[in-house]
């Protein structure tokens, strides 16, 4: 999806500062700790540590949203070339339906245009709800991709 316009919603009472990984790995390791993939703290480790990674390589930056002061969500978002994607966004469970995630993709895109994009883009699943929600933020569908996997025998 394609941000073509302005959003339609906004988070008013959503705090959002953009911060290095360094800043931004406790709410990192929180939102990996929470997923059902981190079956253990080396998995923990790996992946947090991965984001790290893309902040030195490809230029990461992350987006934390506060609410009342307490980490309540991030994004990331990359640009290249006049093209900015936003990424992979979480929300805490807790802080779920307080406009963290409108928050965080509205920084992180705003930021993307701000440094030279031309072009803003996302990544939605086509079956889940987040794409009605960046739909609001001024999100549309240019293109659909699918995947099929052969699960082992």
């Amino acid at each position: 999806m394609t941000q073509q316009r302005a959003p339609s919603r906004s988070a008013r009472d959503v705090e959002v500062d953009e911060r290095s990984f360094e800043e931004a790995k406790p709410v990192i390791e929180e939102v990996v700790r929470r997923a059902p993939y981190a079956t253990s703290e080396e998995v923990v480790r790996q992946l947090v540590d991965h984001r790290a990674l893309l902040e030195r390589a490809a230029g990461a930056r992350f987006f934390v949203g506060r609410v009342d002061g307490a980490a309540a969500g991030i994004c990331e978002s990359y640009l290249i070339d006049g093209v900015g994607q936003v990424e992979d966004v979480n929300t805490l469970e807790e802080h779920r339906g307080k406009g963290v995630a409108t928050a965080v993709v509205t920084a992180a895109a705003d930021a993307c245009r701000a440094r030279g994009a031309d072009l803003v883009f996302l990544i939605a699943d086509n079956e889940d709800w987040p794409k009605d929600l960046y739909a609001e933020l001024g999100f549309e569908p240019i293109t659909r991709r699918w995947s099929f996997v052969l699960a082992p025998s």
